[in-house]
């Protein structure tokens, strides 16, 4: 699996906490930018809860 795939379908607790509907939107949002960079599918990303908080998701 080559490192960008390896941005996909998963959670990037690097990035730090996100508001979700404000950070998962096209195309300014923190959590859609990086995703739709970084991951080789386009398909951006979401801020999606993770226990207490929410983090970025690259969609797969």
């Amino acid at each position: 699996m080559m490192a960008a795939q390896k941005q996909c379908c998963t959670e990037h607790f690097e990035l730090g906490t996100c508001v979700p509907g404000k950070d998962d939107k096209n195309p300014s949002g923190k959590c859609f930018k990086y995703c739709i960079k970084s991951c080789p599918n386009h398909k951006g990303g979401v801020c999606k809860l993770w226990g207490a908080k929410s983090h970025c998701h690259c969609l797969c």
